[in-house]
């Protein structure tokens, strides 16, 4: 063999760089992931919000309100909405506030995420 120089990579480095390139795929594959994760998460508590406001809309329609509670079962949901009479600063008052408030979850989810919609609407006070 001859002392000269020869072109080409040794094993060493071969290794390193395919070591970097497993990284970077590894974390490319993470990120993806985390992502898919992420998007999935995003629309659930859309399809949840969007729920909770078909039933704050039913509510709200209503011209008279009482303190009140309901849980139901929509589909792939249930809901519970809190319908409660603030304290007014006068009894003679026709129209009284009340605070609405609509929590929607997720029946065969694992996890425990919920969507809730809060207000206060004014309204007559009475049985509806």
């Amino acid at each position: 063999m001859s002392g000269g120089h020869e072109d080409g990579y040794t094993l060493l480095e071969t290794l390193v760089a395919f070591t970097i390139l497993a990284g970077g795929l590894a974390l490319s594959l993470s990120a993806s992931t985390l992502g898919l994760r992420s998007l999935s998460a995003a629309s659930q508590n859309t399809r949840m919000m969007a729920q909770a406001e078909i039933v704050f809309d039913q509510i709200a329609a209503r011209s008279v309100l009482s303190t009140t509670s309901e849980t139901a079962r929509n589909g792939v949901y249930t809901w519970r909405s809190t319908i409660t009479a603030l304290p007014e600063s006068s009894p003679s008052y026709v129209i009284k506030p009340f605070r609405v408030s609509v929590e929607v979850s997720e029946i065969k989810s694992l996890s425990s995420r919920t969507a809730t919609v809060t207000t206060i609407l004014l309204r007559r006070s009475g049985t509806p």
